[in-house]
């Protein structure tokens, strides 16, 4: 089930990336201004830029790479003037070397398990710390936006050409979006299952709607499991496993999102788009957008990431944040419609084991059940033993044995003291009814006489015997 789920995410995420790639590359909405795009002859190449970012992935010094980074740079030898690439020191966060070695310590912490418990402390407490002053930044953070977007606008010769390429930057987004949200999910799902997708797309109107109310996935996630359960009929368990898990790493609409966004940033700033960038971004947008958390505009953190392994300008994203709060709504909705889509599919490629679970917990209930009856009858036999229990009749203790052996028939001619087995077995009595309001002495019912002499004449019985 958990392979099943992996699959899926990363198959969808991955045709979200190349559909934005195809969109923002037909529409290319940051060349509406053709006099801004600049020269390309000092770019590096497509290889030198790829082998950067495998290089940026394994710095030389974990504090060198909180603020340089190694870089390609175009030379040019004046005695041949010939251009070479040549990989110098930039500055600027190594955003993927951070990211590499952050996970090699985490796989190491967990790794050594409890002697490593005092660093991962220090991890949480770094943690707890960065939220608390990352929330205290958010106060103020409109004004920090609002100056970012204005030097980008301030930059522009026509403040006009910036509108009409954010337009089209956020048409192309919408696009985009539509595309993978209503045809490639709802084909899938149709190419597997071979029912309507769109009325499963109607059980999820009310988490759609929660998803573009809060933009945040984890905040909806309440609300998916429960159309997912009740209008959709998917079955709990494996609701249970996928949304959680899809929720956190399952980002379509961001995948999607990123792509559009560093192509377009690209763009603005006149950057050529060869094979080589374009599988780079397909690859780190894809990567970056499961690392991303379920909360709002998630992505534009990880979108630094992408911005770095193609060698775009980081500043470009101050141009699109005056717009990412309405998009960050709609690709939360879709993120919300990949991760119900991907628990359909997988609980229809997991009947089999849905039905062996099943199978398994029957026999598990029975088992306990055996074992609970046995545990129960062997009590039972434990406290049926022959010790004898005092009882109080006529003023005097009686001891009556637990042990009831088949009675004795009436007119067997057998003495009690021929009842009595040469093992010690418990005597036999007569099986006649006592009357125990009479005499003690009498052990003949009331009525009954006896044929010698009309008087009921019986052995009397005592303790001792």
């Amino acid at each position: 089930m958990g392979l099943r789920a992996v699959v899926y995410y990363m198959t969808t995420t991955l045709l979200a990336v190349i559909l934005g790639i195809i969109l923002v590359v037909t529409i290319k909405p940051g060349t509406k201004d053709q006099s801004k795009e600049t020269s390309n002859r000092d770019e590096v190449s497509a290889l030198a830029t790829f082998l950067n970012l495998v290089r940026n992935l394994f710095p030389d010094n974990m504090v060198e790479m909180c603020f340089r980074k190694k870089v390609p740079k175009m030379m040019k030898n004046l005695a041949t003037n010939e251009t070479y690439s040549k990989v110098v020191t930039g500055e600027g966060t190594n955003m993927l070397g951070v990211v590499s070695v952050s996970i090699m310590i985490a796989a190491c912490i967990n790794h050594i398990g409890e002697k490593a418990e005092a660093l991962l402390k220090l991890f949480e407490a770094i943690n707890e710390v960065s939220i608390i002053l990352v929330t205290a930044f958010i106060w103020y953070s409109p004004i920090g936006v609002l100056f970012l977007v204005m030097s980008e606008v301030i930059k522009q010769e026509d403040p006009r050409t910036a509108f009409s390429k954010l337009a089209f930057y956020c048409l192309t987004v919408l696009l985009g979006l539509g595309l993978h949200g209503f045809i490639t999910l709802p084909l899938t799902y149709y190419a597997i299952i071979r029912k309507n997708p769109f009325k499963f797309i109607k059980g999820m109107l009310p988490a759609m709607l929660t998803a573009l109310a809060t933009a945040s996935s984890l905040a909806t996630l309440p609300v998916t499991m429960r159309n997912l359960e009740i209008n959709n009929k998917v079955d709990p368990r494996v609701i249970a496993f996928v949304a959680p898990v899809g929720a956190n790493i399952n980002m379509d609409g961001t995948a999607l999102y990123e792509a559009v966004a560093v192509i377009f940033i690209g763009q603005t700033v006149g950057k050529e788009m060869d094979f080589v960038k374009v599988l780079t971004i397909s690859v780190t947008a894809t990567a970056a957008a499961i690392g991303a958390a379920g909360v709002p505009q998630a992505g534009l953190v990880t979108m630094v990431i992408v911005l770095t392994a193609v060698g775009f300008p980081v500043d470009g994203i101050g141009l699109i944040l005056s717009v990412d709060w309405f998009l960050d709504r709609f690709r939360t909705s879709i993120n919300i419609l990949g991760d119900a889509f991907g628990a359909a599919v997988v609980h229809a490629l997991s009947l089999k084991d849905l039905e062996r679970m099943d199978l398994e917990d029957q026999l598990r209930a029975q088992k306990t059940a055996l074992e609970a009856l046995q545990n129960t009858y062997g009590d039972h036999r434990n406290s049926s033993t022959h010790t004898g229990t005092t009882m109080e009749y006529g003023g005097q203790d009686t001891t009556v044995s637990n042990y009831c052996p088949p009675p004795l028939q009436p007119g067997s001619g057998l003495t009690v003291e021929q009842a009595e087995s040469d093992e010690g077995q418990p005597k036999r009595f007569p099986s006649t009814a006592v009357d125990f309001h009479g005499d003690r002495s009498k052990g003949t019912p009331q009525g009954e006489e006896n044929a010698a002499g009309g008087a009921a004449e019986q052995p009397t019985h005592t303790d001792n015997e």
